[in-house]
């Protein structure tokens, strides 16, 4: 069975101004703008892990350090 999600258009989930996303934005410094890039980005990777049929959770951690790892230089 294969299951479809296909949430808001980050800069529909921005106008919602929920609690939560106001809090990341206070936490991290962010304008509105630069919250809707985030989670675009977000979004682009996990469409990409989905393609590339990643599943286990070995393969989705490894995933998702290497795009810290990539977009701020983590390890």
């Amino acid at each position: 069975m294969q299951v479809s999600f296909s949430p808001p258009a980050p800069e529909e989930l921005v106008r919602l101004k929920t609690e939560k996303l106001q809090q990341v934005m206070r936490l991290f410094g962010w304008n509105e703008t630069k919250l809707e890039e985030e989670l675009a980005d977000r979004a682009e990777y996990v469409e990409r892990m989905v393609t590339d049929k990643l599943s286990t959770l070995t393969e989705v951690g490894e995933a998702v350090r290497k795009f810290y790892v990539k977009k701020y230089g983590l390890t």
